[in-house]
């Protein structure tokens, strides 16, 4: 391998670590930030639960139950 290339190929991975490094202390800011506990306990789960792969099936859970009983009101109010 010429010594120029070494070199640049040794610049390209420096810059790769930098920008890697950047990225993880950000994502751990945003992950800080969660309070996972109170998502648990929000989303009814158990001791073991993957809280990550439960939000998004939580959420969609949680907006079904919210139409169904947004057309159970609606309903109601029609028979007054």
């Amino acid at each position: 391998m010429r010594p120029g290339k070494q070199a640049a190929d040794i610049a390209k991975l420096k810059a790769t670590i930098k920008d890697l490094r950047r990225w993880k202390r950000e994502a751990l800011e945003v992950l800080n930030e969660l309070d996972e506990q109170a998502i648990a306990d929000e989303l009814e789960l158990r001791v073991g639960d993957r809280i990550c792969r439960a939000i998004l099936p939580g959420i969609k859970r949680l907006k079904k139950e919210n139409a169904k009983l947004t057309e159970k009101l609606l309903e109601a109010k029609k028979g007054r």
